[in-house]
């Protein structure tokens, strides 16, 4: 067993943990994507589903274990995590069924939010600008320092942090990690605005302010990632300025440690206020949660919604907008990885 193979269980097991937990992070009113009676997560019914779904998760999650430490191959022993996630996906719609027989039926009233405040992305134009001055600071650097950078540099390390993959001094090979930061930066930027602009304000019941401080924290946490992941690109990008030989600087590893360093409080900002009471329900008809996971409402005119599983939004896949994003963002990221 190698390196590697222990990386790849203690992934495993990482993620195992994180999707024991999740079914907890909803409003007062949702369990496992269903509309039930407040206070139905303290009854025996509500534990037994919550507890079969986590006997698969460890169930699936040991096996992936296994398989990791007898793998052969770094690729077989990566494959675990994903296993996992996908057994979650199963097991939350598993449990969706078990709850579905408890739902109740919204009283159809909705409620219009009073407060008509302009609401923008948090920071403002700052929040936006931020991670695209450091791609170009970074890359008017690169440019300034041309002749220093090696001819050819490494641009992939395995896990002793021996290089395994290089790339020529080119503008493609050298700025490539700038690329695809900016790309991520865009798709978060234009998701938070959607968010801003497209998901519902409150649709029934006192939800209003709980759902305002719920978007905001969403919010803030994908400003924070866009701001950490491009610091992080950033400096992979000024590497082959600093590297002696093939080898993964020592202090290199502090980046991504950083970076979960940095995301983290906003994550549990979130995961507190999706767990406070008076929260209700979202408003959205289960019917059009296909798996519980996968909303699909034709005739809703919200393009972002909140998600029945796990925290943040998605989209709407019955709003015709959502599929030409959706187009967008796929031939953005195919351009990017060309580059």
């Amino acid at each position: 067993m190698n390196a590697f193979n222990v990386i790849a269980s203690v992934v495993i097991v990482l993620t195992a943990t994180l999707l024991h937990f999740v079914p907890l992070w909803r409003r007062e009113q949702l369990w496992f994507g269903v509309t039930v009676p407040v206070g139905f997560d303290k009854t025996p019914e509500a534990r037994r589903v919550l507890h079969g779904y986590r006997i698969i998760i460890w169930a699936v999650a040991a096996v992936a274990v296994v398989l990791a430490v007898g793998a052969g191959s770094p690729r077989s022993a990566g494959i675990g995590a994903p296993f996992v996630m996908l057994a979650a996906v199963i097991a939350f719609a598993r449990g969706r069924g078990l709850t579905a027989p408890f739902a109740v039926k919204r009283s159809g009233s909705r409620s219009a939010p009073l407060d008509d405040t302009h609401e923008g992305l948090p920071g403002g134009w700052i929040s936006v600008v931020g991670p695209f001055a450091m791609i170009g600071a970074t890359a008017c650097y690169l440019w300034s320092q041309w002749a220093r950078i090696p001819a050819r540099f490494p641009v992939h390390w395995n896990f002793a942090g021996v290089a395994d993959r290089w790339a020529d001094r080119t503008p493609q090979g050298v700025g490539g990690p700038l690329v695809m930061s900016a790309v991520l930066v865009v798709v978060l930027v234009a998701l938070g605005v959607a968010i801003v602009r497209t998901s519902p304000r409150a649709r029934g019941g006192d939800t209003e302010a709980w759902t305002r401080r719920f978007r905001r924290a969403t919010l803030r946490l994908m400003i924070a990632a866009a701001w950490g992941v491009t610091a992080m690109m950033c400096v992979v990008t000024l590497l082959p300025l600093w590297q002696v030989d093939d080898h993964l600087p020592s202090l290199f590893w502090i980046l991504p440690v950083a970076v979960v360093a940095t995301i983290v409080p906003f994550a549990v900002q979130i995961v507190r206020i999706s767990r406070q009471p008076n929260s209700g329900s979202d408003g959205t008809p289960d019917e059009c949660w296909k798996l519980g996971q996968i909303y699909f409402n034709p005739a809703d005119p919200a393009l972002m919604v909140e998600k029945r599983f796990g925290v943040g939004y998605t989209i709407n896949m019955g709003n015709p907008t959502a599929w030409m994003i959706l187009a967008v963002i796929l031939a953005v990221a195919l351009v990017a990885t060309r580059l």
